[in-house]
This record gives C-alpha cells, structure tokens and sequence, in this order.
C-alpha cells in the first residue's frame, strides 16, 4: 500500500507543482518522502514489526545403529574458506538420509531428551497490528525469517559420529580380535550380574544384549575422542 500511496503522491506533487498550486505539492511532496522513508525502515529496521517464534518437532531415525547404539553422522564441508558442519540423520517414513546444513542457522545436539527429535526454532517478524499488515502490504517483511536454531534431542543411546569414525568403527566391529574381546567381556559381565542376583539367570538374553550394547556404545565413545 505504501508503494502505491508513494505513487500516486509523485503524481499528484508534480501536476500541482507544474499547475503552479506549491502548496499542495509540496504537502504531497512532503507525503512521497515519508512514504518512501517508512518503506526504507521497514526494509532496513524492520520496522513495525516484533519478533516471533515458531517451533516445529519432527521425529528423526538413526543413520545406522548397533546392537541399540544409535548414530548421527557428521561431515566438515568446505566453501572457499569457510568450512560448514553437516549433520544427518533419516526420516521415519522413508529412510532417506536428511541434511542439515549449519549455514545461516545455528545447530545444536543435546542429549538426556525423553523424547529423540529434531526440533527448529524459526524466529520471524510480524507485524503488531493491522494496520502496519495492511500499510505495509505488498512490501511486508511478515514472516521473514530473523534467525532459525535446528536442535538435536537425543538420549544416552545415540552417538555421533563423523563420516571417518563411523568407517573406523565399522571396520573395528569386523575385526576378530575386537569380536573375541567384546564376547569376554560380555560373558564376564553377564556371569557377575547373575551372580550377584541370581535370579537373572533367567534374563540372560537380555543381559547379554545390553551387555554388548554398553560395550558398543563404549566403543563408539573412544572413536568419536
């Protein structure tokens, strides 16, 4: 609306300046230039506007997992000489791998989350009253993005890991020495928990999972130093 309020105040200062009625066009004369300064405000400042978060969560699946140890795979990216951070993870309904990008947003990975997710925190302008909506309209900064935080909420069973540590570990899993070293230590383990309580001997499938999942998850821990 301003633009078209700018508009019509050029036309109408420069017909009643040409028609030699001064008054009036410099009052309109006077009305273009506000117009166009409120229009530079608003693109510069922001101006009329406040800021407004909006956040979105969104369920997020590993890139590969063993034995319950679930991981996020990083990978440095350079452009120029600037180097960017990719984070990637799968989509539920899909499983195809989704990049996030630490370019002009910030990213964050927390752990202890009760709940796994992807969680983006979008900070916006809006307008705080009509009136700005409908003076602005045509030109509106409502909605522009001010600044987006992508979080990661993870929990004790995820790990991450960089494209490079995540093929190490790989290749540290099919090595026979690493095999017959996790099989010790999962068996002593597991044989000092029923004897402790012997009535686990009942649960020893389910020892001997978590077991190789803490030894994994161990392992993953000392690749990812």
């Amino acid at each position: 609306m301003l633009i078209v309020m700018m508009v019509v105040a050029a036309i109408l200062a420069g017909w009643l300046l040409i028609t030699k009625r001064h008054g009036w066009g410099s009052l309109f004369l006077v009305v273009m230039l506000i117009c166009q300064g409120l229009l530079i405000l608003d693109a510069q400042q922001h101006f009329g506007t406040t800021i407004k978060t909006v956040t979105t969560t969104a369920k997020i699946d590993p890139i590969t997992s063993a034995k319950g140890n679930h991981v996020l795979v990083t990978e440095q990216l350079k452009k120029g000489k600037t180097v960017y951070t990719a984070y990637a993870t799968r989509k539920p309904s899909n499983q195809k791998v989704q990049l996030v990008l630490n370019r002009q947003k910030r990213v964050r990975v927390t752990y202890h989350a009760k709940r796994v997710a992807q969680v983006t925190s979008n900070r916006v302008y809006h307008y705080t009253s009509t009136a700005a909506q409908w003076l602005f309209s045509g030109v509106t900064n409502d909605g522009q993005l001010q600044r987006q935080t992508v979080t990661y909420q993870l929990n004790k069973h995820w790990h991450v890991l960089t494209k490079k540590q995540l093929t190490k570990l790989g290749n540290m899993l099919k090595q026979k020495s690493v095999k017959t070293a996790m099989k010790t230590a999962v068996t002593k383990q597991v044989a000092a928990e029923i004897k402790a309580n012997p009535k686990l001997a009942k649960q020893q499938k389910a020892l001997v999972n978590q077991a190789e999942r803490r030894y994994i998850s161990h392992l993953m821990t000392s690749v990812a130093k």
